[in-house]
């Protein structure tokens, strides 16, 4: 799993470590529908397609295997459908679907049950509009893994596409998808109904915000050659901006040239390895590759801002908005992880009781 700074880790992995419920490898269980290595392979097939010497990824995508059971259940014995007027048993089809998708889906359906139970017995609601709020976390998200850093608006449309594309490329349907999504929304909301905000945690964000701070451009870049061809790039004199706006995996700040909004130097939410090489920065010169998590980034010095006047009063509701939010993520897939594991499961179909051992052996 990809390592970040704990401040967006846990948001990108929110994102990035809403795939889980697509699967991976390894089966771990994650509170997010997950994206973070699909994301990122979308960007690397799309970056080096357009990168001047770059060539795509031919690496053939994972195959998986999956075994039937040919005994049909009494139940499933019926015809799903008929090519060239041979008969396609459904027991068929649906074993495989039990063996393959089985396990993923049916942890997705039985956790959702499991957290609104707990969100009704807590007096808690969960509204659609709580539903809608934490989907565009992840169209954020999706669009941006530095989302943490900043609060801008980000292009929605062009998000819905990805996650579509992403989705498609997994075999997922998006309602299998919006199921992490609301289940997400209620762990939110239980989570945040303990949470206690201080006025210290305030006055640092407020610090964070509205303080001193530096504002870079950077280019996210998916490989060490990719790194390569754009400093050679930038050495030879091609505009840094012009450079992001191309070639940055990064689809929200690439559409500003790679602008990040101004952060401080001390701020938490932003990873300390950009922190340290935004500090080292002078007015002409890039930075050497900054690697966080699974990318790498080219920053540039865009200038030094002031404090501003902001009220403390007037943006604080604003401020104990993302505190709550920040504080919440990792909560949220420890409290996941915690009711996943004291679940008592019982599946009565023989065969999705194998395949999701299988997918999940230290379930007991």
């Amino acid at each position: 799993m990809t390592t970040l700074h704990p401040g967006m880790t846990i948001r990108f992995v929110i994102v990035m470590t809403l795939l889980a419920i697509i699967g991976c490898a390894s089966r771990e269980v994650s509170p997010e529908p997950s994206v973070g290595a699909a994301w990122r392979d979308h960007a690397v097939s799309t970056t080096a397609a357009k990168a001047p010497t770059a060539t795509q990824d031919q690496s053939p995508p994972a195959s998986q295997q999956n075994r039937e059971n040919s005994a049909p259940a009494a139940s499933t014995s019926a015809a799903i459908g008929f090519v060239n007027g041979i008969e396609v048993p459904r027991h068929r089809v649906l074993n495989l679907l039990l063996k393959s998708r089985g396990p993923r889906v049916f942890e997705q359906v039985a956790m959702l049950a499991v957290v609104e139970r707990l969100a009704n017995d807590r007096g808690l609601t969960v509204s659609e509009s709580d539903v809608n709020t934490e989907y565009d976390i992840t169209l954020r998200t999706l669009t941006d893994p530095l989302a943490g850093m900043g609060h801008d608006a980000f292009d929605a449309t062009k998000a819905r596409e990805l996650l579509n594309a992403i989705l498609a490329r997994r075999d997922v349907s998006h309602e299998e998808f919006m199921l992490g999504v609301r289940r997400n929304a209620i762990l939110r909301r239980i989570v945040e109904a303990d949470l206690e905000v201080t006025e210290a945690q305030l006055r640092a964000a407020y610090r964070h915000r509205h303080g001193s701070r530096v504002q870079v451009r950077h280019i996210q870049l998916a490989t060490p050659a990719e790194v390569a061809r754009i400093k050679k790039a930038l050495a030879q004199g091609q505009n840094f901006a012009m450079l992001a706006q191309q070639y940055s995996a990064n689809s929200a700040s690439a559409a500003r040239g790679g602008l990040l909004e101004p952060f401080s130097l001390d701020d938490p939410d932003v990873p300390a390895a950009m922190r340290t090489a935004a500090a080292a920065l002078d007015d002409s010169t890039p930075s050497d590759a900054v690697r966080v998590g699974e990318w790498y980034h080219l920053l540039r010095l865009e200038r030094h801002v002031p404090p501003d006047q902001v009220p403390f009063a007037e943006v604080r509701p604003d401020l104990e908005r993302e505190i709550r939010r920040r504080e919440a993520d990792p909560k949220i897939r420890a409290l996941y992880q915690e009711l996943f594991e004291k679940a008592d499961i019982d599946i009565a179909d023989p065969i999705l009781r194998e395949s999701f051992g299988e997918a999940f052996p230290g379930h007991r």
